[in-house]
């Protein structure tokens, strides 16, 4: 009777433990930081200001090598554009 007790409440402990994890609240903007000499921060309305250019078609392949979906009709910001403006320090 004492180990089912003591496997019930481990399995309590145990599922605390992973219901307690830190959750990831969603921003409005892009900081990048680290090795560069001046952190700049890139809010979404900034971000709309970049020009955008087309997105080649991106096929979706499975863990057997099928293809599973194709992507199609995507828009972005190049990252050499974002990060063009950086000094990194080295």
């Amino acid at each position: 009777m004492k180990i089912k007790h003591f496997f019930l409440l481990l399995f309590f402990w145990i599922n605390l433990c992973a219901v307690a994890q830190r959750t990831i609240t969603p921003t409005d903007s892009l900081r990048i930081f680290g090795e560069v000499k001046n952190p700049i921060t890139f809010s979404l309305a900034e971000l709309d200001t970049f020009p955008e250019s087309a997105i080649n078609d991106q096929i979706i392949y499975n863990h057997n090598g099928e293809v599973k979906d194709t992507l199609t009709g995507m828009i972005g910001i190049p990252l050499k554009t974002l990060l063009g403006s950086i000094e990194y320090t080295s």
